[in-house]
C-alpha cells in the first residue's frame, strides 16, 4: 500500500525498496522548462517474472525498449525480466544526456549575456533560475545514483549476477550525469560571480566619471564661493 501510495502521489526520491515477492524502484525523467526543475516520476515494480511501469509523461518514454522487444533475437527476448528491469533504467538514465546538453547551451548563452556591454538585471535573475535548477537536477540525480548502486549489489534479489555487468555499465552513465549536473551547477555559480563583477566595474567605472567631472569643476566652484561673498569694494578689501 505505501508503494502505490507513492506511485500515485509522485515527487518521490529515487529509491529502491524490496518486499517479499517484488522490488520497488522509483526513478526521475526531470525537464527543465523556463529554466525551472520540474520532475517525472517513473515507477518500476519487479519480480521473478513480471514487470510493471508507470510514468507521468504524456509521451510513450518506454517505446524504444518495446521496439526492442518486438525483433527477432533481442536481449530482451532471450533474457529475464531483470535485464528489462536494466532495460528501462537505462533508459531513463540515458534520457538525461539531450537534457544536459540543453543546459550546456544555456548556460552559454548565459555567459554571452554577462559578458556583454550592458547585462540586465534579468540576465542575473536567469543565471539565479538555472543554477536553482541544477540544484534540483543534482538533489536527484545524486539519490539516484545510490538507487542504481542498490540494484546491482549481490544481495538485491531477483537481479541475476549476469545482468549486474549490464547495471554496471548504468551505474557508469548515472555517475557521469552527476558529475555533468555538478560541473554546470559549479558554472552558473561562477556567472553569478561574473555578473555580479561586471555590474560592480559599471559602477565603478561611472563613478570614475563621476570623479572627473567633479575635479574639472571643483577651481570653478571655489572661485564662484569666493567671487560670490559680500565685499566692501571701497575699503579695498576684495581678495586681491
Amino acid at each position: 500500500a505505501l508503494a502505490l501510495e507513492d506511485v500515485f502521489h509522485g515527487n518521490q526520491r529515487p529509491k529502491l525498496e524490496i518486499y517479499d515477492k517484488q522490488g520497488f524502484i522509483v526513478l526521475n525523467d526531470p525537464v527543465i522548462v523556463d529554466d525551472v526543475f520540474k520532475s517525472r516520476q517513473v515507477s518500476i515494480f519487479f519480480g521473478d517474472n513480471h514487470v510493471i511501469s508507470f510514468h507521468e509523461h504524456k509521451d510513450d518514454i518506454f517505446k524504444p525498449v518495446r521496439e526492442r522487444i518486438q525483433q527477432d533475437g533481442s536481449r530482451l527476448r532471450q533474457f529475464g525480466t531483470d535485464y528489462l528491469v536494466y532495460a528501462l533504467v537505462d533508459l531513463v538514465v540515458d534520457r538525461k544526456f539531450p537534457l544536459l546538453a540543453r543546459l550546456s547551451e544555456r548556460l552559454e548563452e548565459l555567459e554571452e549575456l554577462s559578458m556583454g556591454p550592458r547585462p540586465s538585471r534579468e540576465t542575473a535573475q536567469d543565471i539565479h533560475a538555472a543554477r536553482r535548477a541544477l540544484v534540483g537536477f543534482h538533489r536527484v540525480q545524486w539519490a539516484e545514483r545510490e538507487t542504481v548502486l542498490a540494484l546491482m549489489r549481490p544481495d538485491t534479489p531477483f537481479i541475476k549476477p549476469e545482468t549486474r555487468t549490464y547495471l554496471r555499465d548504468c551505474l557508469d552513465h548515472t555517475v557521469t550525469v552527476q558529475e555533468l549536473v555538478e560541473s554546470y551547477r559549479d558554472m552558473a555559480g561562477g556567472l553569478m560571480e561574473l555578473h555580479l563583477m561586471e555590474t560592480s566595474n559599471r559602477t565603478n567605472e561611472v563613478m570614475k566619471t563621476l570623479a572627473i567631472v567633479t575635479v574639472f569643476f571643483m577651481p570653478l566652484s571655489f572661485l564662484a564661493g569666493i567671487y560670490g561673498m559680500n565685499f566692501e569694494t571701497n575699503n579695498g578689501n576684495m581678495p586681491e
